[in-house]
């Protein structure tokens, strides 16, 4: 089974990727448009969700997958791409579901703004960290190339200019 996992190959289309990006983006546009300053500061005169987003996100997450790892024993392939999406910050999607449910928009939002700003850091760190502990991925470990300026461009168009514009 792992052997035929480890043969697929994943050819991504730079195109479709931008047009998704682009698509990502007119969802926060719509959801920012509902979103005032005075939503942000009441985030920051009373921090306590938050920061338990921002802990359930880099602290609780990697070590449930890592556990979740453990107990499953996957391929060491799989096991990297498990790694990696516990590594991930939530995205726009997030925002578009509390939407949905009529949730707290303005704390998803921040939380999804903060963790992608950091993700260029703490991805790999966290990756890095469960793949390096877990014996049968770590002879799979190589370097982490990260085209920083890609990425931020990236942030910018999903995250920077739909909030900017709503």
């Amino acid at each position: 089974m792992c052997e035929f996992i480890d043969a697929i190959k994943l050819n991504f289309d730079e195109d479709k990727l931008f047009l998704l990006n682009l698509i990502l983006a007119f969802l926060m546009f719509g959801i920012s448009l509902n979103l005032k300053i005075a939503d942000f500061k009441r985030i920051l005169e009373t921090p306590r969700k938050a920061l338990a987003g921002f802990l359930s996100q880099y602290a609780a997450l990697p070590i449930v997958t890592y556990l979740l790892v453990l107990v499953m024993k996957p391929c060491p392939s799989i096991a990297m791409g498990i790694f990696l999406l516990g590594a991930c910050p939530g995205g726009n999607m997030s925002n578009f579901l509390s939407h949905l449910a009529k949730g707290n928009v303005a704390l998803s939002v921040t939380l999804s703004v903060f963790q992608t700003v950091l993700a260029p850091i703490t991805t790999p760190l966290i990756f890095a960290l469960c793949a390096n502990n877990y014996e049968p991925t770590q002879q799979l470990m190589q370097e982490i190339n990260i085209d920083t300026l890609k990425l931020m461009k990236e942030i910018f168009i999903i995250l920077g200019i739909p909030l900017a514009l709503g």
